[in-house]
C-alpha cells in the first residue's frame, strides 16, 4: 500500500459495491449513487464549504485499463467530486427529474474546479489487500480495533455549545448527582435536548435560551429544582422518548411535576449563564433589596385576559371573544375553550385575509393550511409595520415546530380524540396568539 495523489479523471467507480447489486457500468454506478439525493447533496455541500475529509483518503486499487484506478473504498466521495467537476455528467444519466434539478441546485456554478482536479488516495495492490481496512470501517468497533463512536454526551461535550450538555453538567454539579446516580455513557441526551429546547418547558423550569448559552433567572439552589427532576427522570427511565415526543406530552410531563419541585416564581432575579454559577451569587445582592411580585396566569378564570380588549365587527367572532373572556371559566370547561379557541384563532385569520383581498386557496385551488394562512397574515402585519419586533418574534413561536403554540396543537384539539388540552398549555398558547389577534383587530 502506497499513498500518492491522482489525477480525478483517472478514477473509476466500483462497479462490484457492496452498496448495490452488481452494475454494469460506470453512469449507472454514478446513477445509483445519485439516486440518494439527500446524503449525496450534503456531501457535495460539505466538500465544497470544507474539501475532501484529509483524515480518510479514498482507497483504489489499479483498474483494468492501465494507468487508472477503481475506488474500493469512497465511491460516494467520488461521485460528489466528479459531479463538482462535470455538472453536464446528469444529464447522461437516468434521474426523477426531481433529484435531478435538487442536484443540480447544490452544485455551485462558480466553483473552482481545479480545487479537486486531483485527489489523494491510498493505492493496495488488489481488493484482499484493502480488504482488512475496509471490512474495519464498515463493520462496527471490533472490540476496540474499529472506530469506537461517541456517546451523545460525549459528541455534545466535544462540540461544546450543547444546551442539553449544560444543564446535565448543572444538575450533576448543584444538585449532588454523582456517576453512580446516572450513567452518563448511555444517557439520553437527545431526549433532555428535546425537553429543553421545548419554549414551554423552559418557561417552567425557569431558563433561557440563546444560541447554546443557557441562561437562569433563579438562584442555582432554585434552578436546580426542575433540572435535577428531569434528569432523574430520563436517567431513571421513569420518562422516555416515546412520553416527549410531542409538545402535548412535554406539556403535560412538566405540569405533572409538583410545583415544590420547580423553581419558586417570586423567586426570580436576574439572568445569569448555567456554565458560570458562580456569576449567579452576584445578581442575588442586586435582586434581594427590591421584591418583585408576579401574577401568575393561575390566577385568572379565564382563557383570554381583562387586558386583552378587542374590537370586533363580526358578530359571531365578537361573541366568542366574550365567551372565552368571560363567559367559560376555563378549568370548569377546558375541552370546550380548546375547541373555542382553535376556532376563534382561525375564524379570525380567515376574516383578515378576506377583509385584505387575500387568496385563501393557492393557484392549484386548495385552501392553504392553517399554519401558512398564520404565516401570511403576519408577514402582512409586518409589512404595515402593525406589529412591533418584540410582538412579531412572540407571534413567530406559531411557526416554531417545537413549539406548544404550533397549529398543530390547535389542530389535535379538535381532530385528535388523545389530546388532553390543560390549562397552562392553552395559556401559554394565548401568550403567543395575543399578538396576532391585537394586530388583526387593530
Amino acid at each position: 500500500m502506497r499513498f500518492e495523489s491522482v489525477l480525478l479523471s483517472k478514477l473509476e467507480f466500483d462497479l462490484q459495491n457492496p452498496r448495490f447489486e452488481p452494475i454494469p457500468n460506470q453512469l449507472d454506478a454514478l446513477a445509483a449513487i445519485a439516486r440518494e439525493a439527500p446524503k449525496l447533496i450534503a456531501l457535495i455541500k460539505h466538500i465544497v464549504e470544507n474539501g475532501l475529509n484529509p483524515t480518510e483518503r479514498i482507497a483504489v486499487i489499479p483498474a483494468e485499463k492501465s494507468g487508472r484506478f477503481t475506488v474500493v473504498e469512497g465511491n460516494r466521495r467520488l461521485a460528489a467530486l466528479k459531479l463538482l467537476s462535470k455538472p453536464q455528467l446528469l444529464d447522461g444519466i437516468d434521474l426523477p427529474e426531481t433529484v435531478s434539478k435538487a442536484l443540480r441546485r447544490a452544485i455551485p456554478t462558480d466553483f473552482d474546479v481545479s480545487e479537486i482536479a486531483r485527489v489523494d488516495v491510498a493505492i493496495f495492490d488488489d481488493r484482499q489487500d484493502a480488504s482488512t481496512w475496509i471490512d474495519l470501517k464498515h463493520t462496527g468497533q471490533n472490540g476496540g480495533a474499529g472506530t469506537v463512536e461517541w456517546d451523545g454526551v460525549q459528541t455534545a461535550r466535544y462540540r461544546k455549545s450543547d444546551a442539553a450538555l449544560v444543564v446535565l453538567e448543572f444538575a450533576m454539579a448543584q444538585g449532588g448527582l454523582s456517576k453512580d446516580d446516572l450513567s452518563t455513557s448511555s444517557f439520553p441526551i437527545t431526549s433532555l435536548r428535546r425537553l429543553v429546547g421545548d419554549p414551554y418547558v423552559r418557561q417552567a423550569l425557569g431558563i433561557g435560551l440563546s444560541k447554546g448559552n443557557v441562561t437562569s433567572e433563579f438562584a442555582p439552589d432554585e434552578s436546580v429544582k426542575g433540572l435535577k427532576r428531569i434528569v432523574t427522570d430520563l436517567a431513571s427511565g421513569k420518562v422516555t422518548v416515546t412520553d416527549i415526543k410531542r409538545k402535548e406530552q412535554r406539556a403535560q410531563y412538566i405540569d405533572s411535576i409538583p410545583r415544590q419541585q420547580l423553581p419558586n416564581p417570586s423567586k426570580r432575579q436576574q439572568a445569569w449563564s448555567l456554565s458560570e454559577p458562580r456569576a449567579a451569587a452576584a445578581t442575588v445582592a442586586t435582586t434581594q433589596s427590591r421584591q418583585v411580585t408576579h401574577r401568575s396566569s393561575k390566577d385568572r378564570s379565564h382563557l383570554i385576559p381583562p387586558h386583552c380588549k378587542l374590537s370586533i365587527n363580526s358578530e359571531r367572532l365578537n361573541n366568542i371573544y366574550w365567551e372565552l373572556r368571560r363567559g367559560i371559566k376555563i378549568s370548569d370547561a377546558p375541552n370546550a375553550v380548546a375547541v373555542l379557541f382553535r376556532a376563534f384563532v382561525e375564524m379570525s385569520v380567515d376574516l383578515f385575509m378576506e377583509t385584505n383581498s387575500m387568496p385563501l386557496s393557492n393557484t392549484k385551488g386548495y385552501g392553504f393550511r392553517f399554519e401558512e394562512k398564520i404565516s401570511q397574515v403576519i408577514a402582512r402585519l409586518e409589512s404595515t409595520k402593525t406589529l412591533t419586533a418584540k410582538a412579531s418574534r412572540q407571534v413567530k413561536l406559531l411557526l416554531k415546530d417545537d413549539s406548544v403554540s404550533h397549529p398543530q396543537t390547535f389542530h389535535s384539539f379538535v381532530h385528535d380524540r388523545t389530546a388532553m388540552p390543560t390549562v397552562p398549555v392553552m395559556f401559554s398558547m394565548w401568550s403567543s396568539v395575543e399578538p396576532l389577534l391585537v394586530g388583526i383587530y387593530k
